[in-house]
């Protein structure tokens, strides 16, 4: 309709459209050279690409018309009128181009997003020259007859070249003023780029905030419970929020088992018109709020973000440090460092290090004399504390169509403690009892809350989120003064 509108001519629109499916289709002659799929970030590009396809046919189209208009046969029109602009066709086409080939080189995240868009607009725009060089002549040799089109549109367009007449006289006649208005505006408008939030990916209001807390290990389900009624509370105080729902531990009907002291809630907002801060804001006041109950952990996304963030990197935020070595106990001196100093800088709006919570652990040391005295193994007393401690299937029993295992487990078994694993009666080959305690030392000992590797060493991974900052920027300020730790190899 538009091209209709502003050529005149339906024929001509349809010739001039048809040059948009014709350099889409072919373009995906070379999707699988370049490793592309159809996707929202290809399709996308398309969409971009498509105003400018038209613009080379447009341009070769009016100028064969011209000739037309001045008495020439259609094949010689056709020629002379491409011949005429076809360099500077070329060379609009090309500078087009030239601006997308950054996007083919970045690396890294932002690479998987700008290189697909910058490759189809690429090819597209090289096809689309193409095809107005070739395919639009060609088709405007057939009409051998020619009739000189009103343009609907040129009523319109009269109004605004008498205006752009204008403009372009007072430009000619104060070139010294426009050029300083120029100039001036550049700076001013290149200035606010200092005061630009920057983010990797463009921030929405996605109505609707998840929130993950995390609670010292060893916490049981009835605490995690409490501490999450208690968030819940908060969370509905705010005037913002319309509903809070919560999950604590493991879902009931899924495969993903997540531990008691792990719970998160999905927070729905109310509709935007109805609530005076946007959901970022609202974010900052509910950490505020929560993070004042002690030994809690929060992390705070927007739903979809969050998703995204966690396929990108692999952690809960799209920007992580990770230390690794072998010795742990300097790991974890070093990571309360780096934490310390990452929370000093501008842009970093939270850090998370699990290294703070450890783990209790008993551990117990058989006393080598005494069992040689009872005349015990090891391994007999580790059978007994496995027991008594997890139970052992001693047989198995059919009823109808199942078979159903018979579990043999310790008279205070769940609830242990050291108490009571001190008085566990082992038997000894001479058939009577001696209490654990007086076979093994224990001890209780805080370790780890998880034990994992990144090239056979030891690592910590801090989840950093990120406010309002590019990451290579942050990253620079952080390379800075982790260097200043001099860290090991």
């Amino acid at each position: 309709m538009v091209l209709f509108l502003f050529l005149g001519s339906f024929r001509n629109a349809l010739l001039v459209a048809f040059s948009i499916p014709l350099s889409a289709i072919i373009s995906f002659i070379l999707f699988p050279t370049v490793k592309l799929s159809l996707n929202m970030i290809t399709l996308g590009a398309m969409a971009v690409a498509v105003g400018m396809v038209v613009d080379d046919s447009i341009i070769i189209l009016e100028n064969i018309l011209r000739h037309r208009s001045m008495g020439k046969r259609a094949l010689q029109a056709a020629i002379d009128g491409v011949k005429e602009i076809r360099g500077a066709t070329i060379s609009g086409t090309l500078t087009t181009i030239a601006a997308f080939i950054p996007f083919l080189f970045i690396s890294g995240i932002g690479g998987r997003f700008a290189a697909p868009f910058g490759w189809v607009i690429v090819i597209i725009l090289i096809f689309s020259l193409l095809i107005s060089l070739t395919v639009v002549p060609v088709f405007l040799t057939r009409f051998k007859r020619y009739k000189e089109n009103k343009i609907l549109s040129d009523i319109v367009l009269s109004y605004f070249i008498n205006f752009n007449q204008k403009v372009l006289h007072f430009a000619l006649n104060k070139k010294k003023w426009v050029l300083l208005a120029v100039v001036v505006f550049f700076i001013l408008s290149a200035s606010l780029l200092i005061f630009s939030p920057i983010s990797f990916l463009p921030q929405v209001d996605e109505g609707s905030i998840l929130m993950e807390y995390i609670l010292p290990p060893g916490t049981s389900l009835n605490e995690s419970d409490r501490i999450g009624g208690i968030l819940e509370n908060i969370i509905m105080q705010d005037e913002a929020v319309q509903t809070v729902y919560r999950r604590t531990g493991s879902e009931s009907a899924s495969y993903q088992v997540e531990p008691v002291n792990r719970g998160e809630l999905v927070i729905h907002l109310k509709p935007k018109k109805l609530r005076k801060r946007d959901i970022f804001q609202i974010i900052k006041d509910l950490k505020k709020s929560t993070d004042k109950i002690p030994g809690l952990i929060t992390l705070y996304h927007q739903v979809t973000a969050e998703k995204m963030d966690e396929s990108f990197s692999g952690l809960p935020t799209i920007f992580g440090i990770t230390i690794y070595g072998e010795d742990y106990d300097k790991l974890i001196e070093y990571s309360q460092k780096i934490e310390n100093i990452a929370r000093h800088i501008n842009g970093i709006g939270n850090v998370i290090n699990n290294t703070k919570f450890k783990v209790p652990e008993l551990q117990i040391r058989p006393i080598a004399k005494q069992l040689a005295r009872y005349g015990l193994s090891t391994k007999k007393v580790m059978d007994e504390l496995k027991i008594f401690c997890r139970g052992e299937i001693i047989s198995r029993i059919i009823k109808g169509e199942k078979t159903i295992p018979i579990l043999l487990k310790g008279k205070y078994y769940p609830e242990i403690n050291k108490e009571v694993l001190a008085e566990i009666p082992i038997k000894t080959p001479r058939g009577f009892y001696i209490p654990l305690k007086q076979l093994t030392q224990s001890s209780i000992y805080y370790g780890a809350n998880s034990i994992t590797h990144i090239n056979l060493l030891r690592e910590i991974t801090l989840p950093i989120e990120i406010e309002g900052a590019a990451i290579s920027k942050i990253t620079r300020k952080l390379r800075r003064e982790i260097d200043k730790l001099h860290l090991p190899q």
